[in-house]
Formats: C-alpha cells, structure tokens, sequence
C-alpha cells in the first residue's frame, strides 16, 4: 500500500546563494527521489520576509525508508529538520538531527502542495 506524503524542506542554510535556489532544490530533490523512488513532484514557494521552501509530494510504499530520506536529507542539506505531512490519517512530524529544538508538527505552518 502506497503512502502519500508532502514534505516541507527549508532553502536558506544549504550552502547556496540566492543565484543558485533552483540547484539547491534539484539537490534535495534528486536525493529524496534516490532514497524513495520517483513517485514524487515538487513546488517552491515564496513569501516576503519568509524563508523560501520546497514543498515535495509524493507516495512511497516504505513508511521507514521515507523517515530515513527526510532525516537524511536534513543532515545533507544542514538543516535541522524537515518537516513530514501524511495526509491520511492527517499527521505531522519534525524530522531531523535537531527537530527537537522546534517543538512539535503544527499544521498551520506548513505548505500544503
């Protein structure tokens, strides 16, 4: 059974200049698709005065092996978490080497695809 997902990921602190936001959502992209599989799409979205984010939707058919690429996209691309949205059965999670740092999921913050 296939689980659909929606991932937040952060554009600023990866290592890349304003010139280069569209390579660094390539990176993050290309590595999530190398971890899960190619079931997925991906929006950037801008905000003044926000941090620019890559909205990523998908399906993936190994709840673990979708933890693990969002923990490990988080240490790749320096940030302290990701942030994972299951649409059904509604439930959200921080995921990252310092997710603990931002409190819980909220829903409110989070960029729906």
């Amino acid at each position: 059974m296939s689980i659909s997902y929606e991932i937040n990921v952060g554009l600023f602190d990866a290592g890349h200049a304003d010139d280069g936001l569209w390579s660094a959502v390539h990176d993050r992209y290309s590595y999530l698709e190398s971890l899960i599989g190619p079931k997925a799409g991906v929006d950037i979205r801008f905000h003044p005065g926000e941090e620019p984010t890559a909205v990523i939707r998908g399906k993936a058919d190994d709840y673990g092996k979708l933890y693990m690429a969002c923990y490990m996209i988080s240490v790749k691309l320096k940030q302290d978490c990701v942030a994972l949205y299951l649409p059904s059965p509604g439930t959200g999670h921080l995921i990252g080497p310092r997710a603990d740092q931002w409190g819980n999921f909220d829903l409110d913050y989070f960029e729906r695809f």
